[in-house]
């Protein structure tokens, strides 16, 4: 039974991979919507068309013109942090077999931190497990319930959420002097 449930989470595991964008400014807390151009109708509607001009077309043209996997991860990062106007922003990749999500790149422009991606230098996180040893489903973390819920969640500020684990973000926060804010976190 667990198993047809996990099949039915990730149909295609080569399409949905949680992005997790973290924001530095105040973002006013919105309805959970489980696409992501819903949950950003909030914003100014020509602001947004312009970012869609601005990023989101020519993202489209140059996804599919990049054969490198790795830069092309890179490149939806990037543009989905452009987009978000995200100061830092993490991608996870799902291993199938493992059913957890790896760390595959990061990045933290007020903090300079780079690592996985292109950078050259490793990721030093340990994976996020989807399940327990029991089999007990992982929603204790936001990228873990992202994942398996298939739904887009947007934290305003993860010192303040209830709901959710974010003792790894503020371990992260510790040991760099950074202060996470705001989260995006979009399963793809």
């Amino acid at each position: 039974m667990q198993e047809a449930a996990k099949q039915d989470l990730f149909p295609d595991p080569g399409r949905r991979e949680p992005i997790e964008i973290r924001r530095v400014e105040h973002v006013p807390e919105r309805p959970r919507r489980p696409r992501f151009l819903v949950a950003a109708a909030g914003v100014d509607q020509d602001l947004l068309a312009a970012d869609l001009q601005q990023v989101v077309l020519p993202l489209g043209v140059a996804l599919s013109e990049e054969k490198d996997f790795t830069r092309l991860l890179e490149r939806i990062l990037l543009e989905a942090k452009k987009l978000c106007h995200a100061d830092a922003g993490t991608l996870y990749l799902l291993d199938q077999e493992k059913q957890e999500l790896r760390f595959e790149i990061l990045r933290n422009d007020s903090r300079k931190i780079a690592m996985g991606g292109t950078s050259g230098v490793p990721m030093s996180f340990d994976p996020i497990r989807l399940y327990d040893d029991d089999g007990n489903a992982n929603h204790a973390m936001v990228v873990s319930h992202s994942a398996l819920s298939g739904e887009t969640i947007n934290i305003s500020d993860a010192y303040e959420a209830q709901g959710f684990d974010f003792s790894g973000t503020k371990g992260f926060d510790a040991k760099t002097g950074y202060r996470s804010k705001s989260f995006l976190t979009v399963p793809m």
